[in-house]
């Protein structure tokens, strides 16, 4: 028996392939406040929420420059 990928099937798991690269781009800040948030009560210690990694990621996008637009 041999195995072999026509076009069509290669086309056709192209977008699942990049839906599942987006799932995991977007989970990832997540499950990392997750696991933090979890070993942060198992120690005893205040720790980060779990949704401030995305709150961090928030705020890199928001802050200034540090060139303004026409300057050199």
């Amino acid at each position: 028996m041999t195995h072999f990928l026509t076009w069509s099937w290669i086309l056709a798991y192209l977008p699942l392939i990049a839906l599942q690269t987006l799932a995991m781009v977007f989970a990832a800040p997540w499950l990392s406040g997750l696991v933090g948030r979890v070993a942060g009560r198992l120690s005893g210690v205040s720790s980060f929420p779990v949704m401030g990694r995305w709150q961090d990621i928030w705020h890199q996008f928001r802050r200034p420059r540090l060139r303004s637009e026409g300057g050199h």
